[in-house]
């Protein structure tokens, strides 16, 4: 690549909620460019989240306050007060209360396009920020510097920068551009996203069910209204979303039950998305490093991934902030490997949990169905273990 180029000190690629999280909580010394397909005109028109709830854990919050994001977010965020953990037609339970965990909620289901408009009125209020239109499309290292190429409305321009950052997802471009291995596995199971409108008021809880077809997380949103997350192998996510609407809240009421009365659709409409893990080889080289989807994509059922992303996003700006403090080189391969040992653990946890429960809650087999039931009614009967999990996935451990 050649020709004149804009500078910065960071660019980002992707404007979703990871990637605008890093430019809020970067410095304000540094020149940030934010590159997103949509640029900053179009929240409202083009939200990324669609109907899609999310579930932030109590560290994430914590985050998102420090961004200056979460006073605008506040009022739409439903908290989880107690968590319920069950399997269909075996026996097995575990409880959870924030009360036991001294914080006022263990976590926060807020809706996707909430979250979005909250970050980005965020980012409309720092001056060292410019949210830029286009999509990144190629990357060349020059070592003290790296340039990058953007597409946008047909044609391209250069930016420079010391460190860009890949935040944009699954099918990460920075990823690809700077020659990033990934490692993949499909799961064959898609997972189905609906709202329900309960008989009863949730009162807070949330409800993991583990049952024959596949986990089913219910989670609160308004006083009796719940975002579902289904997980089902993908030929029987397809044929539940070709049910009809009473049909669909039907089976629905069949694998979770009478907990909170009858069940109906809320709203029309419901949505499914392929599961896959991809799991990136390096979190950085050269001058570019990664975060959220673009490191590792996750299976849903323990809801860790964008919780993982946030802190990803967290820890960047730590470095960013000492850099800073320092006047050093933002990029400097010695700063971006500490990164990538700062994140390694945290992500090895979550990913053998994750993939734990996968394995372990998703087998049909009736060894490991007495299994899952006996360490779940363990659970319920030791606290502190209940707590220390409750803590690490609340991002607090």
């Amino acid at each position: 690549m050649s020709g004149p180029a804009r500078a910065f000190d960071l660019v980002i690629a992707g404007g979703g909620p990871v990637g605008a999280a890093l430019a809020a909580l970067a410095p304000p010394g540094l020149r940030i460019a934010v590159v997103e397909p949509r640029g900053p005109d179009r929240e409202a028109d083009a939200p990324v989240g669609g109907e899609r709830a999310i579930a932030l854990a109590e560290g994430s919050r914590r985050i998102l306050e420090e961004a200056g994001a979460w006073r605008a977010l506040a009022p739409e965020a439903a908290p989880i007060r107690f968590i319920h953990v069950s399997q269909r037609g075996r026996p097995g339970v575990t409880r959870l209360g924030c009360d036991e965990c001294g914080v006022e909620a263990l976590g926060w289901v807020v809706p996707g396009p909430a979250l979005e408009r909250a970050l980005a009125a965020r980012l409309g209020e720092l001056e060292h920020v410019e949210r830029i239109a286009g999509h990144v499309r190629a990357l060349a290292d020059e070592g003290a510097r790296v340039r990058v190429r953007v597409e946008h409305g047909g044609g391209t321009g250069e930016l420079e920068a010391a460190l860009v950052v890949g935040a944009d997802g699954t099918a990460s471009r920075v990823r690809e551009a700077a020659g990033i291995g990934t490692e993949r596995w499909d799961y064959g199971q898609d997972a189905v996203l609906a709202t329900l409108e309960t008989a009863r008021p949730h009162e807070g809880w949330a409800y993991e069910r583990f049952t024959d077809e596949g986990p089913m997380a219910l989670l609160p949103l308004g006083p009796r209204r719940m975002a579902l997350v289904w997980t089902l192998a993908r030929r029987r996510a397809a044929a539940a979303l070709r049910l009809a609407d009473g049909d669909f809240a039907a089976r629905v009421q069949e694998r979770f039950g009478w907990r909170l009365g009858r069940l109906r659709l809320a709203a029309p409409g419901r949505a499914r998305h392929p599961l896959r893990m991809v799991r990136a080889r390096e979190a950085v080289r050269g001058r570019a490093a990664l975060v959220g989807n673009a490191m590792r994509t996750l299976h849903p059922v323990a809801g860790q991934g964008f919780n993982l992303g946030l802190r990803d996003a967290r820890a960047l700006a730590r470095l960013l902030e000492e850099a800073a403090w320092d006047g050093a080189d933002p990029g400097a391969p010695e700063r971006l490997a500490a990164y990538a040992r700062r994140r390694a653990r945290d992500q090895r946890r979550v990913l053998a949990f994750t993939e734990l429960l996968v394995r372990g809650f998703t087998s049909p087999l009736a060894p490991v169905a007495w299994a899952r039931g006996l360490a779940l009614g363990l659970l319920e009967l030791a606290p502190p273990a209940r707590r220390a999990l409750a803590r690490a996935a609340m991002g607090l451990a």
